[in-house]
């Protein structure tokens, strides 16, 4: 039984527990009703916990559900900071395995056990996590060793203006899919009543420790306080690497020659096969706009599904000067790729 203070925690931090039996909280002929009591307990702030986490097996999947830009890789990136193994492909900032994602989306049964058996084999406890995992959930608990859930919940308006910024979407058409994918969480929710810790990713960024610790015990992590630490360090509101690498638009490239007023070099969108229309600036003035067309040959293999034709050259209208200074950037990205002082 809790105390009057951890209850007291617990109502403050957003966090609810659901146990793999019927929860009372969550008893309910539908998911309307469901959907109503959830909205109360997240209001409330949270419920005693009723399951008991450090009797459990020290072998378990964690597996972080939500929807897109709805706060999974903030939970993702506190696990691997606490030293739960996420996969072999996952990686800062957004944490996602790859290997066993593009598994299971490309249907490949036999290859996500046999990950999914690798995994199990060298790590006593691993997590994985992909928002597009909304899809396959039930092959998840089917394949996986005794999965437990963390899944987040996030302002919807929140999540739509984020996915309208990374993805060049519209905001209401954004609203529509998190509300969607939320009702579709809820509904796995009511139909399995996985063993699970809700969150609310606003409470998280108002109670980083307690959450954190909440983790630990929720899934009986031995965690040194370098590891706490790194955890907490690792929970931003608006965490620039993430907010960065998510754009569609984002953009590399390279000025390879500068002779005179003739510039050289390449340019790609780094989620994109298509070439992007780039933008020339000379003193902070648009001057021309390129299109990196160009076969590079020396480039071809560089990058998966790369047919090599991402380079430019182009001439400027006039000669620049000592001070003037050159900047390069795609259309609709918001960073210049390339610098240069004269």
């Amino acid at each position: 039984m809790l105390s009057n203070e951890a209850k007291e925690r617990l109502k403050n931090s957003g966090i609810v527990y659901i146990n793999h039996h019927k929860n009372a909280a969550f008893e309910a002929d539908g998911l309307l009703c469901l959907f109503n009591k959830f909205k109360r307990l997240l209001s409330l702030g949270g419920v005693e916990r009723s399951i008991i986490p450090s009797q459990d097996t020290k072998e378990k999947t964690v597996i972080v559900i939500g929807t897109g830009r709805g706060g999974t890789s903030i939970v993702a990136g506190v696990l691997n900071s606490l030293g739960v193994f996420m996969g072999d492909l996952a990686c800062a900032p957004v944490f996602e395995d790859r290997k066993l994602a593009d598994a299971y989306e490309s249907k490949n049964a036999k290859l996500a056990m046999d990950i999914i058996y690798d995994y199990n084999t060298r790590f006593s406890i691993w997590g994985f996590k992909r928002p597009n995992s909304l899809f396959y959930l039930p092959k998840l608990i089917k394949y996986t060793r005794n999965p437990v859930f963390i899944i987040i919940f996030k302002d919807i308006l929140s999540i739509g203006n984020r996915e309208s910024i990374s993805m060049q979407t519209g905001l209401l058409d954004n609203m529509h899919v998190a509300l969607k994918n939320y009702q579709n969480i809820l509904s796995f929710i009511d139909k399995y009543q996985p063993k699970s810790m809700l969150v609310s990713a606003e409470k998280i960024l108002e109670n980083k420790v307690f959450f954190i610790e909440q983790v630990c015990d929720f899934l009986a992590l031995q965690v040194t306080q370098d590891q706490i630490l790194a955890a907490e360090n690792f929970i931003e509101p608006n965490p620039s690497l993430y907010l960065d690498s998510s754009r569609i638009t984002k953009a590399e490239g390279h000025v390879d020659e500068i002779m005179g007023s003739l510039i050289r070099g390449w340019a790609r969108l780094i989620h994109s096969n298509t070439s992007p229309l780039l933008e020339v600036f000379v003193n902070n003035e648009l001057v021309m706009e390129v299109l990196p067309n160009l076969y590079r040959p020396d480039l071809r293999d560089n990058w998966p599904n790369n047919d090599g034709h991402v380079g430019f050259e182009f001439k400027l209208k006039f000669k620049p000067n000592a001070g003037d200074v050159l900047r390069i950037k795609a259309k609709q990205d918001v960073e210049y790729f390339f610098i240069h002082h004269f």
